[in-house]
This record gives C-alpha cells, sequence and structure tokens, in this order.
C-alpha cells in the first residue's frame, strides 16, 4: 500500500541473479502507471569511491520533475545553499562553505544532511507519494549510507516510499545495516523482501510457457535446467534464450556458459583478493565439493592463509558449508574459474590433488572403486596418462 500520509522504507534483497532489479522495475512501473512519481538511482562496481552519487542521481532527477522550481522556492536559502555543495544547481555554495569555516565537522555534516534532507522533501511533497528507489546498494559509498541512514530516519510523516535493494552475499554485514539504521526502531513502516531461488516446478512452469518441445521433453528438460541454474532465475532466463536460438543444444550433453552469466559471476569474482583467488582455483580443479585438509595442500598456503581466503570466500557466497565439507554456490562458478586458470596451472593442481588424494589413502587403507575412478580422472586432467590408463583400469575391474 502506498499511503501518502506516512514514509515507508522497503528493502529488497537476494543473491546476484535472483530478480531484484527485475521486481524493482516492475513495481515502479506499476507505480509510474498509477500517476506516482518515481525516483531511480542505481549504484555501479568500481564507484564506490564516489561520494553521494547516487543521492545526486536522484535529485537530478528530481529537478527535472514539473514544478520542482516553484517548490524550491519555498525553502530557505540557507538550506539550498548547502545543498548546493552537492548540487550545484541548487544556488549559491559560498554561504554554506563560510558557515562551515566557522563550525566544526560534525556540526557540518548536520547542516549538510539536513539541507539535502529538506530538498529531497519539498522535491516529493504531495498529494501522492513519491518512491524513490536505490539499486545495488551493495555497491554504495560510505558517505550514501551515512546520508540515508539520517533520512531514513526522518521518513515518519513524509509522503516517501524509500526502496533499497541489495545483494545478500555483499551486503550481509552488520556495519552497513547499521549506518543506515536498518533494522528499524524509530517508528518509520518498513516491509523486507527477501527473493528465494525458482523450485523445480516453477522451472517447469517456465519451460512449458516458452513453447519447447512436448509435456515430457519439458519435464526433462526441467530437471535438467534446475539442476544448470540452481533455480537462479537469471540463469534460467539465460540457457532458455540460448536454446531458443539454438534448438539443436537441447540434446547436446553440455551448454555453454551463456554471456549474461559469466558476466554475472565475474562481478561476483571482482571483490575477493589474490590469496582467496588462488584457493578458489584449487577448489575448482578439486571439483565441486572438497574438503579443507585437501584444499589446503592443492592451494600450497599455510593454515593461517588458507583460512582467512576461506573465511572471505564464506562471507561473499562464492562457497558454502555443507557438513564437514565445502562447495561452490553455483557449478557454474566453478566451471569459469577452471576456464580461466591456464593449462599449465590446471596441470600442476590436478597433479597436487592426486598426489595428496594417494598420502591419504595410504593412510587410512582405504581405496574404493570411486576413489580410484578420481584419482585417474586427476591422473588424465594433470597429462599423467600412463598413470591415469592403469587408474582407469582398476576402477573398471572394480
Amino acid at each position: 500500500q502506498l499511503n501518502a500520509g506516512g514514509g515507508h522504507l522497503v528493502i529488497v534483497e537476494g543473491e546476484a541473479g535472483i530478480g531484484k532489479t527485475a521486481l524493482l522495475e516492475q513495481f515502479l512501473s506499476w507505480a509510474s502507471g498509477r500517476g506516482y512519481a518515481t525516483l531511480v538511482a542505481q549504484c555501479y562496481q568500481g564507484e564506490s569511491d564516489l561520494a553521494y552519487a547516487p543521492v545526486r542521481e536522484l535529485l537530478r532527477m528530481a529537478l527535472s520533475q514539473p514544478g520542482a522550481e516553484q517548490r524550491l522556492a519555498d525553502l530557505s536559502a540557507r538550506w539550498l545553499a548547502e545543498a548546493s555543495r552537492l548540487m550545484p544547481e541548487l544556488g549559491d555554495a559560498s554561504t554554506a562553505q563560510a558557515m562551515e569555516s566557522t563550525a566544526d565537522e560534525v556540526a557540518a555534516k548536520g547542516r549538510f544532511f539536513e539541507a539535502i534532507n529538506q530538498v529531497l522533501g519539498v522535491l516529493t511533497a504531495g498529494e501522492r507519494p513519491t518512491c524513490v528507489a536505490i539499486d545495488n546498494m551493495h555497491w554504495a559509498d560510505n558517505a550514501t549510507l551515512e546520508l540515508l541512514g539520517y533520512v531514513i530516519r526522518r521518513l515518519r510523516g513524509r509522503p516517501i516510499c524509500l526502496i533499497l535493494s541489495w545483494r545478500t552475499e555483499e551486503f550481509e554485514g552488520e556495519e552497513p545495516r547499521r549506518v543506515i539504521g536498518y533494522p528499524l526502531d524509530q517508528g518509520v513502516d518498513s516491509s523486507e523482501i527477501v527473493l528465494e531461488r525458482l523450485t523445480i516446478h516453477d522451472v517447469a512452469k517456465l519451460i512449458a510457457a516458452s513453447d519447447m518441445g512436448p509435456a515430457g521433453a519439458n519435464q526433462q528438460l526441467a530437471a535438467r535446467l534446475m539442476s544448470m541454474s540452481g533455480g537462479i532465475p537469471l540463469f534460467l532466463v539465460e540457457y532458455l534464450e540460448l536454446l531458443n536460438q539454438s534448438p539443436a543444444l537441447i540434446n547436446e550433453p553440455d551448454l555453454p556458459l551463456p554471456r549474461g552469466i559469466r558476466n554475472l559471476l565475474q562481478s561476483r569474482l571482482d571483490p575477493i583478493d589474490d590469496a582467496s583467488r588462488q584457493l578458489l582455483t584449487a577448489a575448482a580443479v578439486i571439483g565441486r565439493a572438497f574438503e579443507y585438509d585437501l584444499l589446503r595442500v592443492v592451494s600450497g598456503r599455510s593454515d593461517d592463509e588458507c583460512i582467512v581466503a576461506l573465511e572471505a570466500l564464506l562471507a561473499h557466497r562464492l562457497v558454502q558449508e555443507v557438513g564437514v565439507d565445502y562447495d561452490f554456490y553455483h557449478d557454474q562458478l566453478r566451471e569459469l574459474i577452471y576456464e580461466e586458470a591456464s593449462r599449465a596451472r590446471r596441470r600442476l593442481l590436478h597433479r597436487r590433488v592426486a598426489d595428496a588424494m594417494l598420502m591419504a589413502a595410504r593412510g587410512s587403507g582405504m581405496r574404493s572403486g570411486a576413489f580410484v575412478a578420481t584419482l585417474a580422472h586427476h591422473y588424465a586432467a594433470g597429462d599423467q596418462i600412463d598413470l591415469a590408463i592403469a587408474a582407469y583400469v582398476e576402477a573398471a575391474q572394480e
């Protein structure tokens, strides 16, 4: 419900590719079609050092709305001068700079925040509420977070529906939430929407809607795409578009990684450091699931280095704990990491895996058929062909 009598904060969160932006766009389209004013901005990867960038984008859009100049005319020249430090088109910033020179930093920041709050208030005043949305808040700068926290704590009684969306895996720490003051305890109405992955039934419905082959084939394809996409809408849509463009691929055992999925996964990898990337490469060579001790030996890192890097991967939700083992969140992520490693590095790591497996087997005395088959795979990928042939024969006999 959009209510002009009071402010409302909406948080939309979920993992990358889950549909946050699509949901935001659908809602804003709905609101705009019913006569509500909408202001939209987004944060961009690589711009977290640009202070107040999304706020500046929102204000610039608000200033372009009909009647904006008349509304600003009712605002005190002092607030306009203060806000002009961020938006020069609002007025002369010299007055604000003169005031700041004689005040302490905390007071200066308070005046600046209140000025932006006042400008936003008059630009969104009206009989109907204004929907103000900022997408990709996980890339927001700290200054923007602080300013939004100030505005959020003063939403009550104002005709603003403020919508913030972020990736759970990149914005789940306590610090960003604390800065913006969420969860709220100041009497401001708020809602939280956590988007979940699709179920196998959702996937089957989408495939049926795409009209791809007979019903029986759709059920088989649904199970296959559910496994490949993990129920992430963006992944599923990318695979469906790929199959629509090249229907012959339906019968292929392996599908190429679509560009949209590749770009999304690359953005997930950008924040991690070299040590974490090296650990992730070692894990990709081991396979989808991996044990910590094996990972440490294969990566060549010390215990301390390995634990720090692994904790970083867990924090970014690139890997997850599964019982006593670890696993990739997405098999496509493992595939991408593996492809990007050089052939020489992959060969070296496969040989390390085989050596570590043999050493562990000697200690435990266990050497099952599955173990030997896995060993044969790593021998072959490590270009140790004679050892691979012998292991494959042993596995076949088992």
